[in-house]
């Protein structure tokens, strides 16, 4: 029963550190877009 409550807490951390970066990409890619977007439209 302890090994499973250590695999619990673990298995979120998993998600949790990949799902970080993606958001920061996610980021990255909304401001590329934009900037593209606002340098044609001037």
């Amino acid at each position: 029963i302890h090994d499973d409550e250590d695999d619990s807490p673990i298995e979120e951390v998993s998600p949790v550190k990949p799902k970080k970066p993606s958001r920061r990409v996610a980021k990255a890619k909304k401001d590329e877009p934009k900037e593209v977007k606002e340098t044609p439209k001037e």
